[in-house]
């Protein structure tokens, strides 16, 4: 419909048919767009990217970064103590944005987003919703760890995102069944072993995983073994650059194990794991433990929980820093606040069931209820009848049915606060007064 109005001038002019309902139309699909729970991650992505953006170049260059930007100015299958994709991806940011802080930290700053919009789609894929995207972005975007790691050029900054890309696809498969998606889950964690070598520990942490739990069933897909296949191949590569070069990685991380390292004993790498992800984001990392282990909703996650406890023994056998385990933290993040959330649904439903069951009880016990509830004495029970007069006058429909002869009506719910008060005073004599 055409409707007129009138411009400053005073002349009589007609709007453009459906322009206001194309403005109602694009405000609904933004508004829509917003109440969806992943809404929230993206929204929480978008944030960390933006901080590390306009903060990543208050520092001068980290003595690694000038290591790997030399490094890709002579690419190679391989270099004696890292991977060789960081060589690449600083060759790449030279080339596109040139030697500035702000360019070699662009990807950094990327993945800080990325990692905060998986751990959103695992909590997805666990079936939670818009609280526990909003706990776990919040521990994602203040986790000290990767508050460092994504303010600088390292491998250390990509290897949480293709770890719980491995996750997520994972939860995928076990949902939809769709076995396929091995190949995909191959072809990323092949790019993660090129990005960093403790890929490996994850890779054999996760078949570990699904060897003691009940998805071992899994492992007797074709599928799972072909996309084995493809990680192998694009490792493969890198593999025999330290054939040929008489494995030096190896090498200089037994000489860094031996004479630089400072070895911690094991409660000390595992307590030191708090300052890791925040001493306040702690009881989420282990609600989410507990979801894997333990929970009924996470039975068939088992394997998870799992893969981040053999990787927690690899690295105490080896000897590993304390940050190498840092990589699977999004996925106990996600878990743990799917937990809590769970928690937080079964406390508000827990006064609801206990009235529920009240009006579900014996007529003896709903008789007795409701006189006490009529009791002067009962607070929750005033409260409530002159709130049943009130309803009574306005709408006489709404009044709820009359019992046997001589019963009273019965008080709407209560509370759980007033029915602890009403079985308190069942012990001892009832006044009938009105």
């Amino acid at each position: 419909m055409v409707s007129p109005s009138i411009d400053k001038t005073g002349t009589l002019v007609r709007e453009q048919p459906g322009a206001l309902e194309s403005a109602r139309a694009g405000g609904s699909v933004w508004s829509m767009w917003l109440e969806k729970d992943l809404a929230v991650a993206v929204c929480f992505a978008l944030t960390a990217c933006v901080i590390h953006l306009l903060f990543n170049g208050g520092y001068g260059y980290f003595r690694d970064e000038l290591y790997y930007a030399a490094c890709g100015q002579h690419l190679a299958w391989g270099y004696v103590d890292h991977a060789p994709l960081v060589a690449v991806i600083a060759r790449l940011s030279r080339t596109l944005f040139g030697d500035s802080l702000r360019a070699l930290r662009f990807f950094p700053a990327l993945s800080s987003g990325a990692k905060i919009l998986l751990t959103g789609w695992i909590v997805r894929e666990l079936g939670g919703r818009r609280f526990a995207q909003v706990l776990a972005g919040t521990a994602m975007l203040l986790c000290p760890i990767y508050l460092t790691m994504d303010n600088f050029l390292s491998m250390n900054a990509f290897e949480p995102v293709l770890w719980m890309l491995c996750v997520a696809i994972a939860l995928r498969i076990i949902r939809t069944g769709q076995q396929w998606l091995w190949l995909l889950f191959g072809l990323v964690a092949g790019i993660g072993i090129l990005n960093k070598h403790s890929t490996l520990l994850f890779g054999f942490g996760f078949f570990l995983a699904l060897l003691v739990t009940r998805q071992r069933r899994l492992l007797q897909n074709a599928w799972i073994w072909t996309g084995a296949l493809i990680a192998l191949a694009l490792f493969l590569p890198n593999l025999l650059w330290e054939i040929e070069n008489h494995w030096p990685t190896p090498e200089i991380l037994r000489n860094v194990d031996q004479y630089k390292n400072a070895h911690v004993s094991w409660l000390g790498f595992i307590g030191q794991q708090a300052l890791l992800v925040h001493p306040l984001a702690t009881p989420i990392c282990l609600a989410g433990l507990w979801y894997f282990l333990w929970s009924r909703q996470g039975r068939q996650y088992r394997f998870l929980g799992w893969t981040y406890l053999f990787i927690l023994l690899q690295l105490l056998i080896f000897r590993g820093r304390i940050y190498y385990l840092a990589p699977a933290y999004p996925m106990l993040f996600a878990a743990g606040a799917v937990a809590i959330e769970s928690w937080s649904d079964a406390l508000v439903r827990a006064p609801r069931a206990v009235a529920s069951r009240l009006r579900h009880s014996s007529p003896w016990l709903r008789r007795r209820i409701a006189l006490a509830s009529r009791s002067p004495r009962c607070f929750g029970g005033r409260v409530a009848r002159r709130r049943l007069e009130a309803r009574q006058k306005l709408d006489r429909h709404a009044c709820p049915p009359a019992g046997a002869a001589g019963d009273l009506a019965e008080p709407p719910f209560l509370g759980a606060s007033s029915a602890i008060m009403i079985l308190a005073s069942m012990r001892g004599p009832i006044s009938t007064r009105a």
